[in-house]
């Protein structure tokens, strides 16, 4: 008996179900081997026109998010675009000022901050984040890290005030009270920004601007005094010559 008579014959399965079949797609028409062309593509927009604004009109840098335009990110670029750039120090010095106020200041390269510190036209900040002192020693030291700085920034400023007097005539003009006003104004409006007493700072300061005033008024009275002794003087030459001329 054969193998293949012994093993009984296997089960019919469930029949096979075709796939259904996709539809062919209509062969593309025959244009001679060539192939077909592809539609016009449509026609560049034309670039906009630039918008003519002032040299220090930034009002239309988007406020939420700001992004610096003003190219290239250096002072001299900052101040050609303030139209500043040919001014003296005084001029130039209140454009960037006023510029930080604007919330487009906001996205300032640090690079160029610090180029407008060297050059003294942004003034030498903290940062507002005081150190925190573990010990009492710690917060004594670091009272007299500030008290240091506080102390060259003074003789910085009395340097200026002498300066200053070199500019006026005599001592009655050491006195300028509308100044004094315009600084206890300026001092004032840092002190609530810095998130300090502004009555403290306005005390301090009028103290320190009497002594200052006091400082400009002995400097233009030894001024007028030298200047009195020189003319005074009579020159060796001239005494001479009237001797011999009596002689004569």
């Amino acid at each position: 008996m054969d193998r293949r008579d012994r093993v009984p014959p296997r089960p019919p399965g469930p029949p096979r179900q075709n796939r259904p079949t996709q539809p062919r797609q209509p062969a593309a028409p025959h244009h001679g081997g060539l192939r077909p062309s592809a539609p016009p593509r449509p026609a560049p927009r034309p670039p906009k026109p630039p918008v003519e604004r002032a040299p220090n009109d930034f009002r239309h840098m988007d406020k939420r998010a700001p992004r610096w335009e003003i190219q290239p990110p250096t002072a001299e670029g900052l101040l050609r675009a303030l139209g500043v750039q040919e001014a003296g120090f005084a001029a130039q010095y209140r454009a960037v000022r006023n510029f930080v106020r604007l919330p487009a200041a906001r996205a300032m390269p640090s690079g160029l901050r610090s180029e407008l510190r060297r050059r003294n036209l942004l003034p030498r900040r903290g940062n507002g984040r005081p150190m925190e002192s573990a010990t009492l020693e710690d917060a004594r030291a670091n009272i007299d890290r500030v008290d240091e700085q506080l102390v060259d920034l003074l003789a910085e400023r009395g340097a200026y005030v002498r300066q200053a007097a070199g500019f006026k005539q005599g001592p009655e003009e050491a006195a300028a009270p509308r100044r004094v006003e315009q600084v206890i104004a300026g001092v004032r409006g840092f002190a609530r920004d810095s998130g300090i007493d502004p009555d403290l700072v306005e005390r301090v300061y009028r103290t320190m601007i009497d002594d200052f005033t006091e400082l400009e008024r002995a400097e233009l009275r030894d001024r007028e005094g030298g200047t009195r002794a020189v003319d005074q003087i009579v020159p060796a030459e001239d005494t001479v010559d009237d001797k011999q001329d009596q002689d004569d």
